[in-house]
């Protein structure tokens, strides 16, 4: 029984996919509260708080849309230096994220939704020592860990014109890098 449920459910989750499109895509800016990769306290492991986001619309014909989303967080870039040694230390981060859009408020020229969905973050942690004496030599370690999140917040589309639309919107992400999220940006319509 529950297998014939669960199938019914993605047969129709499936169905509803295939009639829906891409209504808008787009890209801006973002700010966070940023986390501390393997919450260690160092600088050199706090990620940077700015990134930049690649984001879709799929409109589904009912008041849920659907957002995947692709977000580059800044390198965070430290160096350390001594008489005979430095290192230089790079955190790079990624999230992919798929968040469904419930419009709370629809008009012709604003679109206010609550929002939840999925997210996969990865980052990647890379040291680099270069000591110059007594003997000099060279080492390389990278590390990567990464991270599955729910998201939850709200948001808006303001339309200017009939192609172009500004995007705001705020979000907690809850996984074991928790952090606030505020993006905005410019989405074009099809």
């Amino acid at each position: 029984m529950r297998t014939t449920l669960i199938l019914i459910i993605l047969i129709s989750f499936t169905t509803n996919l295939l009639q829906a499109q891409i209504s808008k895509f787009g890209g801006g800016f973002g700010y966070t509260t940023g986390y501390s990769f393997r919450n260690q306290d160092s600088d050199a492991d706090k990620s940077n708080p700015v990134n930049i986001f690649l984001k879709a619309i799929v409109d589904t014909k009912t008041h849920l849309k659907i957002a995947p989303s692709f977000t580059f967080f800044l390198p965070t870039v430290t160096n350390k230096e001594s008489a005979d040694q430095e290192v230089k230390t790079t955190l790079t981060t990624i999230m992919l994220d798929v968040n469904g859009y419930y419009n709370l408020i629809s008009s012709e020229k604003i679109d206010l939704f609550g929002m939840a969905g999925f997210d996969i973050m990865i980052a990647w942690r890379k040291e680099l020592l270069n000591v110059t004496s007594p003997t000099p030599f060279s080492d390389r370690y990278t590390e990567s860990d990464n991270a599955i999140g729910l998201n939850i917040g709200a948001g808006g589309i303001w339309k200017i014109s009939d192609k172009m639309a500004f995007l705001l919107e705020a979000k907690y992400l809850l996984s074991r890098y928790d952090q606030v999220m505020v993006n905005f940006g410019i989405l074009l319509s099809r």
